[in-house]
């Protein structure tokens, strides 16, 4: 929910972790979990349960 409400702000650290992401796909995940997750596994060719990790483990850092 955090993520969510301050997802202009993460954003930003988004892109600079996974400078692949376009800014629609920025636009479009808008602190959506599934979708970040997706689009990772798209951009980056992870497989779900690897792009679920590092999304977790992104947010972790986050609150760090």
């Amino acid at each position: 929910d955090q993520v969510k409400r301050d997802w202009l702000s993460v954003s930003q650290q988004v892109k600079l972790k996974w400078g692949k992401f376009t800014d629609e796909d920025l636009a479009m995940i808008s602190g959506q979990r599934d979708t970040f997750v997706r689009l990772l596994e798209q951009r980056y060719g992870d497989d779900q349960a690897e792009a679920k990790r590092k999304v977790d483990a992104f947010v972790l850092g986050l609150k760090a």
